[in-house]
């Protein structure tokens, strides 16, 4: 099975047997260049080894194609009811932080961001995964992918700028 997420359209199109179905959805990220991020919010990057601690700044879900895995129930008010991981992950500029750990500037290092996915949130933003706009939207795409997924298919996304 294949999803679609158009950002310029602020959908994700679910490509099924029985037709297309189009969810709500965007990847809206603060970040110090946009003016929305403030220094002291520090966001660190998603390495895969919980014991680093490397600053970064978030970025939009990588563009391409990326393998969909099995939604997760959730009950953080960032990911809550469901989240649906991918193998999504891009290389992103380390920051470096000033003596109050603070954003201070950008660095000449690059680290490999993984934890992109797919999800609800009751907050508008997110740091870099796609945001379905309802709990009825993600709900609707948990059930196609689990659906596929049961039926032994691969699922992917393509995201599209």
């Amino acid at each position: 099975m294949r999803l679609e997420y158009l950002h310029r359209d602020k959908v994700i199109l679910i490509h099924a047997p029985n037709g297309v179905t189009d969810i709500g959805a965007y990847c809206d990220v603060r970040t110090i260049a946009n003016g929305r991020r403030r220094v002291d919010q520090v966001v660190y990057a998603m390495t895969g080894n919980p014991n680093e601690k490397i600053p970064y700044m978030p970025q939009l879900f990588p563009a391409g194609e990326h393998r969909v895995f099995w939604p997760q129930e959730r009950s953080s008010k960032y990911l809550r009811p469901i989240y649906i991981p991918t193998n999504a992950k891009q290389l992103c500029r380390v920051w470096a932080l000033d003596a109050a750990g603070n954003y201070a500037m950008e660095g000449a290092g690059q680290v490999m961001d993984h934890g992109y996915g797919i999800h609800y949130s009751e907050i508008e933003t997110t740091w870099g995964c796609i945001r379905v706009d309802s709990v009825n939207g993600i709900n609707i795409i948990a059930d196609y992918v689990e659906n596929a997924l049961y039926d032994k298919e691969e699922v992917y996304i393509n995201a599209r700028y």
